[in-house]
């Protein structure tokens, strides 16, 4: 005889394998508000990209000097 648990863990488990796929977040699809900010972001991420860490370390530096004093 199978008890009541092994019951209601198929039950679970073949609600969950229905129900999951059908969920749809739409992820993927974004206005165009969101899609231009992603372009502006980025565009700005890879202007302010310095391949010298020195450079970005000097002018931090200088800076909180500055701010020191």
């Amino acid at each position: 005889m199978v008890n009541l648990g092994s019951y209601v863990f198929v039950f679970v488990a073949l609600s969950l394998t229905v129900v999951v796929p059908s969920v749809q977040a739409h992820i993927a699809e974004y206005d165009e508000y969101w899609t231009q900010r992603q372009t502006n972001a980025l565009r700005e991420t890879l202007e302010s990209y310095d391949p010298n860490p020195d450079n970005v370390t000097d002018h931090f530096n200088y800076h909180a000097a500055l701010w020191v004093l």
